[in-house]
């Protein structure tokens, strides 16, 4: 694979590619897809495309993995952020943090909307297919811990929240990334995934206050 600075020919040579690859990534996703039918899309020799990338599995890294990376860094720094806030902060930004870190991640969806939908629905056999899991598991943590910080806190009205388990925390977590994955794989418009993200969102948050016990 050529490591020296790309020339403008080069350059074009390499957006043919992406274009070929993400058009046969959104047929036949990760496994299915033919880096002989990506060639031949893209008009360049086998021997050409290996100038760039040197397999299918890297052609895709490259094309998936930095908006993989961007999302789960952003969704982590969030909650590392929100963690080391005081209690009573934790308890007013909450809903603001959330909300804010929610419309970040659709926002950036549909900045690459090509790209991030061959990630929710195509890349089974990478390590871009874990992308809701390991969300859930960011999220179950982050609600764990303030589970902890609540019972040192403790209000009454809190305990049944309290009494919650980590296996509902995932399966509400779960329902929550999945209801956003939706967003991005069916064809609407930004506006109208704004609309139905606020709505998830609402849903979502009266659900977790009633359970707090009015301690909000």
């Amino acid at each position: 694979m050529n490591t020296q600075p790309y020339t403008t020919d080069e350059v074009q040579t390499k957006r043919r590619i992406i274009e070929a690859a993400l058009y046969e990534f959104e047929q036949k996703g990760y496994q299915g897809a033919s880096l002989r039918q990506i060639v031949k899309n893209a008009g360049v020799t086998t021997g050409a495309f290996y100038g760039y990338y040197s397999s299918k599995a890297e052609l895709f890294e490259g094309i998936v993995g930095v908006h993989y990376d961007a999302m789960m860094q952003h969704y982590t720094d969030v909650q590392e952020s929100f963690a080391i806030k005081e209690f009573d902060e934790q308890k007013a930004d909450m809903a603001d943090v959330s909300r804010d870190c929610m419309h970040w991640m659709l926002n950036y969806a549909y900045e690459h909307l090509r790209e991030v939908r061959i990630m929710f629905m195509k890349s089974e056999g990478t390590r871009f297919s874990d992308f809701v899991d390991r969300l859930v598991e960011i999220e179950v943590e982050s609600t764990e811990n303030f589970k902890v910080d609540l019972h040192n806190d403790m209000k009454e009205g809190a305990q049944e929240f309290l009494n919650i388990d980590y296996r509902f925390e995932h399966i509400m977590a779960t329902g929550m990334f999945n209801a956003f994955r939706e967003l991005i794989v069916h064809e609407m418009t930004y506006s109208e995934a704004k609309v139905q993200l606020e709505l998830i969102r609402r849903f979502y948050t009266a659900g977790w206050q009633e359970l707090f016990g009015g301690i909000f």
